[in-house]
């Protein structure tokens, strides 16, 4: 390295510092410093990507699981609803055959595919004819009133459980396309302020599906809880 003198310009006079030592140790340290910032900085990117990746995997699997979970929750709903449904219909009247496993409607006396006979202690009815009929059932609740129920609220709970949809219409000989809840003066219970009495009405009913809504209707009947006495009757119209 040659520099000028500013005492001796225009003289010629230059002074030589090629050999200053300190010069080069600082532009070695500059350079050393540069190169392991360098390193550092590529060190922390590499790690970044590292951790980018793992993030990315441990989404990944996550979601995976949770899919897994997802299904196995659903397919546990979809087998469930088909032991509650399998139950139900088995409440309903109906049957598997133990020849081929074919469920059968409720009520019949031989498989509909390979005609063999249903389990024992299987209800079955001969066929019925093509018939319309309604039913006429005298109920009696007893402390309804004490247990907080009304007419109107039976009708709704009767609704609820489902299966048949049933409304409260008071005193009324009107025919009506739903089951629907009277009032019936004819009933004697033990205590007028304490117990319910009233007269559940079909719609006009025919056949095996009329039979199939009778039952449904009297098992939520017993859900809610009900009784008889000696004033209580069962009438049909055909």
């Amino acid at each position: 390295l040659i520099m000028w003198d500013e005492n001796s310009m225009g003289t010629g006079q230059t002074f030589d510092y090629e050999n200053n030592e300190e010069e080069k140790e600082i532009s070695a340290a500059i350079e050393a410093s540069l190169s392991d910032h360098q390193d550092q900085r590529k060190r922390l990117r590499l790690q970044q990507e590292d951790a980018d990746t793992e993030l990315a995997k441990a989404l990944v699997e996550s979601h995976r699981e949770k899919k897994l979970v997802e299904q196995n929750e659903l397919m546990n709903l979809h087998v469930l609803s088909c032991k509650v449904n399998r139950s139900e219909e088995r409440n309903m009247g109906s049957w598997d055959c133990l020849q081929c496993t074919f469920t059968n409607k409720p009520y019949q006396m031989k498989c509909n595919v390979c005609g063999s006979d249903p389990p024992l202690h299987t209800l079955t009815f001969e066929p019925m004819p093509s018939i319309k009929f309604g039913l006429e059932i005298e109920i009696v609740m007893p402390q309804g009133k004490q247990d907080g129920f009304t007419l109107e609220s039976i009708a709704k709970d009767l609704t609820k459980l489902g299966g048949e949809p049933v409304h409260y219409r008071g005193y009324t000989h009107e025919t009506c396309d739903y089951w629907k809840i009277v009032t019936d003066s004819s009933l004697l219970v033990n205590d007028a302020d304490e117990d319910l009495c009233f007269e559940l009405v079909s719609p006009v009913l025919q056949n095996e599906n009329g039979l199939v809504s009778l039952r449904k209707i009297m098992n939520n009947i017993r859900r809610l809880g009900v009784a008889t006495n000696a004033s209580c009757s069962f009438h049909v119209h055909v």
